[in-house]
């Protein structure tokens, strides 16, 4: 079989010659596709669960969500009717139909959709356009596409496709959940009753809109680990974190919960609160587990000489610097501050009311 031979290949930049010209051996006129689909498996399992035996176009594996984000929507839905009408090659659909009472798939994308049954063969599939409905009485789940022709990400609802209104328009009244980019404004989204902010291993993935009978808060932050645990945090929960003076620890939240607006709900739930009621870093005497925080060794007004003799004086060679709130670079902030010793530490830069402040800090899982 062409995609074994070509698996056999180291397929390094190094070999890449050889490669090319063995590949042409094995697989003739298909031998680009099929190299093609030997490199995306590759890469594909860093983002989705057994999928070596996959197939994917770059731009349907790049937009697909990866498995753990997948595995977490899903579960909200399970044991409903689930129509997929975006479905790609199956990424979410995989998912989706481990858990719920039923499921379809359909793509207007003929290529996609007949990689789809080869990804997917326990789901029925159809072609069909996401804006012409073809089944009754499901859950709506889509995902737009979010990038132009030239790779450029599209943050206007008017410019996914297909457009965001539009699907909210074609299935208003039916329970419908939209993936879309994590920077979209909630204000042009108003039919959409919950908006879920979702982090995997620190880094924010998506938004997903909720609209319907699905959505169950107005805001949720939801943080999934690669090792399986998770947690989430929504509007229903106090937010009376309060401001006040530094305490022993500085927490920068999950970026999910500060895009989401629940800075001040994570401080109440532990205990925190607030540098400054406009600033996402919380203080407290006790971080949350399972967390880097960063307890403070240090802390006065800003000022770069001050700062620069302060970390001659702890001997900080290796520097991370974090800011927020100020207009400051921390690259060439760096360079400038030229450091040189054996220790390691973290400065936060951050302004409480008017003033810059710096904290030296040194970071702790804890």
């Amino acid at each position: 079989m062409a995609l074994a031979g070509c698996d056999a290949l180291p397929l390094t930049d190094r070999t890449r010659i050889a490669d090319v010209a063995a590949a042409r051996r094995i697989a003739g006129a298909r031998s680009a596709a099929v190299l093609e689909t030997v490199l995306l498996r590759r890469k594909a399992p860093a983002k989705l669960d057994s999928a070596r035996k996959w197939l994917f176009t770059a731009d349907a594996l790049q937009q697909a969500s990866a498995s753990p984000v997948a595995r977490h929507r899903a579960a909200r839905l399970a044991d409903r009717d689930v129509h997929d009408v975006t479905c790609s090659i199956g990424a979410d659909l995989a998912e989706l139909a481990r858990v719920a009472g039923r499921c379809v798939g359909s793509d207007i994308d003929p290529v996609r959709l007949a990689m789809a049954r080869h990804n997917c063969p326990e789901v029925a599939l159809v072609r069909a356009d996401a804006l012409r409905p073809v089944s009754r009485d499901t859950v709506v789940v889509a995902d737009p596409a979010r990038r132009d022709t030239a790779g450029r990400r599209r943050w206007r609802p008017e410019d996914f496709l297909p457009p965001l209104d539009d699907l909210a328009a074609v299935y208003a009244g039916r329970d419908l959940v939209v993936k879309c980019s994590p920077g979209i404004d909630r204000a042009v989204v108003p039919w959409a009753g919950e908006v879920e902010l979702v982090s995997l291993d620190g880094q924010v993935r998506e938004a997903c809109l909720w609209a319907g009978g699905v959505a169950t808060a107005a805001r949720r932050a939801t943080v999934l680990r690669s090792d399986g645990t998770q947690w989430t945090i929504t509007d229903a929960e106090p937010d009376d974190a309060g401001v006040g003076a530094p305490g022993e620890w500085i927490i920068d939240p999950d970026g999910a919960v500060v895009r989401a607006g629940l800075v001040r709900h994570y401080g109440a739930r532990h205990g925190l609160w607030q540098l400054d009621e406009r600033i996402a870093y919380l203080t407290g005497n006790t971080p949350p587990s399972g967390i880097r925080a960063f307890r403070i060794l240090d802390h006065g007004p800003y000022q770069e000489k001050a700062l620069r003799a302060l970390l001659r004086e702890h001997r900080i060679g290796r520097l991370e610097i974090l800011v927020r709130g100020l207009d400051v670079d921390p690259d060439a902030l760096r360079r400038r501050l030229k450091i040189g010793g054996a220790g390691e530490a973290t400065v936060v830069l951050t302004r409480i009311g008017r003033s810059p402040h710096a904290f030296l800090c040194r970071a702790e899982r804890t």
